[in-house]
């Protein structure tokens, strides 16, 4: 055994250092940064894009074969020079280079992975100990220890895979994009070299008997690897993987020989030992390689359409063609709005359509007539009745049925891959949940899922998929056509989010401290980006240079290190949720006397809450707990909400389609009865407890008295509360604009942050000014004054109106009583009170006969103010409830408006105002 160790020891001697000897490539390179792919040309074309785990399988098989030959290559050379005689050399140098280049990797991986986490956002330094670390491992490994090079190497990046999550997007991009480069650049040149020196030594040597044996290997070798795979695919059926025969034999069809096979026959020729042996099979080798890559490649598309996997679904067409009709429909119509751009106007719109039509990718015709009948539009499908002669729509059969609920599922699974990313864009998970996540819906994807739902443990990744859900069920219309199917995957999206959430509840309830920390850091997270994405556009906008924006960076950078070491956090005590509820807003005096008046209530699991019919009680603040909530669209609910604008009283409304069923859940730190409260309609859905729960209640009496102690009809908290309660709603109706669709949900909440919801009660006519960017009708109804147009909640006002008749107005006549609730958009720097101010000027204000004649009210104004610096006046502006039915019974009232309201607003802007000069000098300060 000591002869292994001789310098000129062939076994010694890698296949990388006999060709570091005879060529210009440096060996090492060779071997780090790049896997040999043998997959056939179509899957990397596309072709089978929807049989992905077929390229994973070879690329699996390329992996798992790479290594053993290598060693392999190693043992017979030795074996040839008589280095290896006897059978327990070949286990002994086996085990050696198996467990020692494993040993070597794993230790040398965890370090690498270590030192590349240290430097999380230094892409350079990084890189460097990407390079370093794995180049010293193979040394260490080939030219000390002599073990498997490769093997060290792969578990080395195997481990920074690992850690991958812990990179920055910068670190990762540069890794990628260096190795990435380096691997084509090595291919090219192995390639080159390899042919080159390869043909030199067939022209001396080439005899034409041999190739017709040659060819009688290469059809065994076939046959061989079809049966090989075919043992596999009953193994990976029995592990619930559904592999047919089809793809079997694509993968027994598609083993292209590589690169691998002619380096290994190049060391063999440059070798001065090997160098006989090599030329006998030298020729089969090359024209083996000749015949797979002529052969298997250029026959795949025909042997894809032979066994059918070329074949498009009727569904997968369907969908295709709704897309060509949708892309085609709008381009239409953006040559349509291209054609009133003065600037435009002489462009040869001829050519533009012409040069504009897409080829449809399915070869199905497309034309401009998007009216067109199309076989595969399942909306469009008729047939003529042979009795009445007349069309009728075409029933579906079980066949296509199924195949379409099997494209809507993968629909549905493909969305939720595009949610996950986008969580993942926007901060709310990190990378190691992102990979879990597209990783478990890929493998979904690729095996003919019969449900979309998804088995995960862990608090953050069940969280990512309950967003899914939510946006699923917002987009789902869109996504299926087909309102059966569409029910269909609508239930089992919901039932999924009902689980995950209880699943979530029941982990809360057990160690609250997994829940807390991964909410806060979530929130801190999604925080931090959004401050980065800010400073982004500052220097963008050349606001601060690059001195600024370093020092600016560096701050944020802190604070994301301590995030990533942050390991646990507290949960917060009960008083303190009961603090962060939104429309509290941090109002000292209202959050006091709340809490003095908080009453406690608890249920047991499957007690009703708030039931379909029934007033709220009050507010609830829900402290620990899982509650559900369920709606059914009633015929009384739905004509109110028609023809009076009364939105149904539902929690967390945040859809347009009053008339579908709802089934939502309510967890701990939500509070529900505001809209209730507010409106003072009864529910019209049901809450019921889905675990035992315990909560604040805010009876109605006690909201009612903070309502007075802080009555600013812009931001007292009354408005607070409105719009709080119907910003989802808002959000919906904003999604719904053309102009708006581009927006993303978090685009459309960024701009309705600065909006408000004032008091409108003592208002006739509202003056749109242009101080104001947009106007939602969230409650009520309104009319346009020019021409009589009745608008009904919710929706989004035109811009092109000016005058808005409210119910209090003579010239809006209603059957019932309605109170209408605007959400104000200031545009650019408006402020609130500088808005309302101008209203009052401009506007049409009511009147209320009052104990107290005006003079006395002005003079008690101020004296109500040591208590609140914007608080309102409200007997002087509000109605009371005798008041509110004579406007509606008589149209001869005469009113006024009102000027100790006027002088409210002002009071209460002038020390908004003074509260922001505070502000801004003690910042300067």
């Amino acid at each position: 055994m000591t002869k292994l160790t001789h310098k000129n020891n062939p076994i010694h001697k890698t296949p990388n250092e006999l060709l570091y000897e005879h060529t210009n490539i440096t060996p090492i390179l060779k071997r780090i940064g790049r896997v040999l792919l043998q997959t056939v040309c179509m899957l990397k074309d596309g072709e089978l894009a929807k049989y992905k785990y077929l390229g994973t399988m070879l690329e699996s098989e390329t992996i798992l074969t790479f290594i053993p030959v290598t060693i392999c290559f190693d043992l017979c050379t030795g074996y040839n020079e008589g280095i290896i005689s006897q059978w327990y050399h070949f286990l002994i140098i086996s085990m050696r280079y198996i467990i020692g280049g494993i040993i070597v990797g794993v230790i040398m991986g965890k370090c690498t992975a270590v030192l590349m986490c240290w430097l999380y956002n230094e892409p350079l330094g990084a890189l460097s100990v990407s390079i370093g670390m794995t180049f010293l491992t193979y040394y260490l490994c080939v030219f000390v220890l002599s073990f498997s090079g490769i093997l060290a190497v792969v578990c080395v990046v195997c481990f920074i895979a690992v850690e991958k999550h812990r990179f920055s997007s910068e670190v990762d991009c540069c890794i990628f994009s260096f190795w990435g480069t380096l691997n084509y650049i090595i291919e090219i040149a192995i390639i080159m070299n390899c042919t080159t020196e390869i043909v030199v030594h067939i022209s001396k040597i080439f005899d034409i008997r041999e190739v017709y044996g040659t060819i009688i290997t290469y059809f065994a070798a076939n046959i061989t690897r079809f049966f090989s795979f075919l043992l596999l695919g009953l193994l990976l059926n029995r592990l619930s993987y559904d592999v047919n025969l089809r793809c079997l034999m694509v993968l027994g069809w598609s083993g292209v020989k590589g690169n691998m096979n002619l380096l290994l026959i190049l060391l063999l020729l440059t070798d001065e030992h090997t160098n006989v042996m090599a030329q006998e099979f030298i020729l089969e080798v090359m024209v083996f390689t000749f015949l797979s890559l002529c052969i298997n490649s250029t026959s795949m598309k025909m042997t894809l359409k032979l066994i059918g996997l070329s074949e498009l679904s009727t569904a997968r067409r369907t969908n295709m063609n709704n897309c060509m009709k949708f892309i085609m429909e709008k381009r239409i119509c953006i040559i349509n709005i291209l054609k009133l751009n003065r600037y435009l106007s002489d462009a040869n719109w001829s050519l533009v359509r012409l040069e504009t039509i897409m080829k449809h990718p399915y070869k199905l015709k497309v034309t401009d007539d998007v009216d067109e009948d199309d076989e595969f539009m399942w909306n469009s499908r008729n047939m003529i009745c042979p009795d009445c002669l007349k069309e009728v729509p075409l029933e579906i059969s079980e066949k296509e049925m199924e195949e379409m609920l099997k494209d809507a599922q993968v629909k549905i699974l493909k969305a939720k891959k595009v949610s996950v990313i986008k969580q993942y864009e926007k901060g709310t998970i990190n990378k190691n949940c992102l990979q879990v996540l597209a990783n478990s819906l890929e493998i979904m994807i690729e095996s003919n899922p019969k449900s979309n739902s998804l088995e995960l443990r862990g608090f953050l990744r069940q969280n990512a998929v309950v967003n899914c859900c939510d946006e699923i069920i917002d987009i789902i219309s869109q996504l299926i056509e087909v309102r059966l199917i569409r029910d269909i995957l609508l239930k089992q999206v919901h039932d999924e989010k009902h689980t995950l959430i209880k699943e979530m509840e029941q982990v809360q309830k057990e160690r609250p401290w997994i829940a807390i920390t991964v909410k806060t850091k979530q929130a801190i997270r999604t925080t931090l980006n959004a401050m980065e994405e800010a400073l982004n556009e500052l220097k963008f906008s050349g606001f601060v240079d690059n001195i600024e924006y370093a020092l600016i960076y560096k701050e944020i950078f802190e604070k994301q290190k301590v995030l990533r070491n942050m390991k646990f956090v507290q949960p917060s005590p009960p008083k303190v949720i009961f603090n962060e509820v939104p429309w509290m807003a941090e109002d000292a005096e209202i959050i006091e006397f709340l809490y003095n008046h908080v009453q406690t209530v608890s249920w047991d699991v499957g007690e009703i809450v708030c039931k379909d019919g029934n007033f709220s009680a009050g507010v609830y603040i829900v402290v620990t707990g899982l509650l559900r909530l369920k709606y059914t669209p009633k015929d009384q609910t739905l004509e109110k909400s028609h023809d009076f604008g009364k939105i149904p009283i539902i929690d967390y409304l945040s859809t347009l389609k009053f008339d579908t069923k709802l089934d939502d859940n309510i967890m701990s730190g939500n509070s529900i009865g505001e809209l209730s409260v507010l409106t003072g309609r009864p529910y019209d859905c049901t809450i019921v407890t889905d675990s035992p729960s315990q909560a604040y209640l805010l009876t109605s009496e006690v909201i009612k008295e903070a309502m007075k102690i802080n009555s600013d009809p812009v931001k007292g908290l009354e408005a607070r509360m409105w719009k709080c309660t119907t910003i989802n709603l808002a959000v919906a109706v904003l999604m719904d604009i053309p102009l708006y669709q581009s927006f993303t949900q978090e685009q459309i909440k960024f701009k309705l942050e600065r909006a408000f919801m004032p008091n409108l009660r003592c208002y006739k006519m509202f003056i749109i000014t242009e101080m104001m960017d947009d106007i939602i009708l969230l409650e009520g109804v309104a009319s346009d004054y020019n021409s009589g147009d009745l608008f009904v909640a919710p929706m989004l006002i035109p811009r092109t109106i000016q005058k808005l008749i409210l119910p209090r107005s003579s010239y809006l006549t209603l059957e019932e009583p309605v109170e209408t609730r605007l959400l104000i958009i200031p545009m650019g720097d408006a402020k609130e009170y500088e808005i309302m101010e101008y209203e009052e000027e401009i506007a049409e204000l009511v009147s209320v006969v009052s104990s107290s004649c005006l003079l006395h009210a002005s003079q008690d104004q101020p004296k109500k103010k040591k208590k609140s610096k914007r608080r309102i006046h409200k007997d002087s502006r509000m109605l009371t409830k005798e008041s509110d039915e004579s406007l509606y019974q008589s149209s001869n009232v005469k009113f006024e408006i009102l000027d100790d309201v006027k002088m409210s607003f002002r009071i209460s802007s002038a020390n908004s105002k003074l509260k922001k000069e505070r502000e801004n000098s003690w910042w300067i300060n």
